[in-house]
């Protein structure tokens, strides 16, 4: 096949192409074909179930930092019922106060991840093959007719268009089913543990803070920490401390294993699926297509390199 007629078989694939793009009729049956809206549905309902999660877990973990605040929200001397057990109470529950802090700042990122990933489930298809692949063709079709450096050029950046257009495309809906696919098989029982860990923490806390008063208008005059002083005792206080201890403990357990889990799910698992298919499509668009797809289109002026010849000759 002579290189004219090569390059008017490319041509014509490229203008099919397009019209598959943007013609309603084709488009219906190619670049929206029922198998692929239905992959975009999928990943958009595991996106919300994951966003759910994070949501709900990120709720609890400020409801319970609301009642931490409760235990620490007043200041007063309790010599009386025992000396420093106000220090205490402060020195339990600082860092699961700031550990709070911190989680709700990896669950805000973990749900900002998940949202960002569902818009892109939306505009996949339009932005990666309406747009970016429309791009990647009509490069592709002026590269095949420019002549010299312009025409190499052109065909580069085609084809690089096109890897990008497959990954922008693409990428959300397989990061989506891997991530899902990791986070049934080795996530789901460590969360499934710890999210119960966290709500049946935060309703052994209230507990504990109801324990420590003997009503509800006294506690609204004095504070969790006044009626600590007028109602127990010595032995009572340092039996509940020890018990905030021991819920500190569980409690500091379970946040690292979610912080774990959302993070290996909504931030590391996409970013290495983007990293693998990257590096994929750099090994295709350097070896599949420019090697055996380019040389027949070159002409003798398109940045000729040496040949076999002239680089053995002295």
């Amino acid at each position: 096949m002579t290189h004219p007629a090569q390059r008017i078989a490319a041509s014509l694939a490229l203008a099919a192409l397009l019209l598959c793009l943007h013609w309603p009729t084709l488009r219906a049956l190619t670049v929206d074909s029922p198998l692929l809206t239905r992959a975009d549905a999928a990943a958009a309902e595991r996106l919300e179930e994951s966003l759910t999660r994070a949501l709900t877990i990120f709720a609890a973990a400020r409801g319970l930092n609301a009642v931490i605040s409760l235990f620490q929200g007043t200041e007063l001397d309790l010599s009386p019922a025992g000396l420093g057990v106000t220090v205490a109470v402060g020195e339990v529950l600082d860092p699961v106060n700031d550990l709070v802090e911190r989680f709700s700042w990896v669950m805000l990122a973990a749900s900002a991840s998940l949202g960002a990933q569902r818009l892109m489930v939306g505009l996949g298809p339009w932005l990666g093959l309406g747009i970016i692949l429309s791009l990647a063709a009509l490069s592709l079709l002026a590269g095949l007719w420019a002549p010299g450096a312009l025409g190499a050029r052109l065909r580069r950046a085609g084809w690089l268009l096109a890897a990008a257009a497959v990954v922008v495309r693409f990428f959300v809906p397989l990061s989506v089913a891997a991530s899902e696919a990791v986070f049934e098989r080795f996530l789901s029982p460590a969360y499934a543990a710890s999210a119960g860990q966290i709500e049946d923490l935060r309703r052994e806390f209230e507990g504990q803070a109801r324990e420590l008063g003997s009503g509800e208008e006294a506690g609204e005059e004095k504070g969790l920490l006044g009626l600590l002083a007028d109602a127990a005792s010595p032995a009572r206080l340092k039996s509940i401390i020890g018990r905030l201890k021991d819920s500190v403990t569980r409690f500091t357990r379970s946040v690292v294993d979610l912080i774990v889990v959302f993070s290996l799910e909504t931030i590391l698992m996409p970013l290495a699926m983007l990293w693998l298919g990257l590096k994929v499509l750099g090994r295709l668009t350097g070896r599949m297509f420019e090697r055996p797809f380019e040389r027949p289109f070159k002409r003798p002026g398109d940045q000729p390199g040496r040949s076999a010849t002239s680089a053995r000759s002295p």
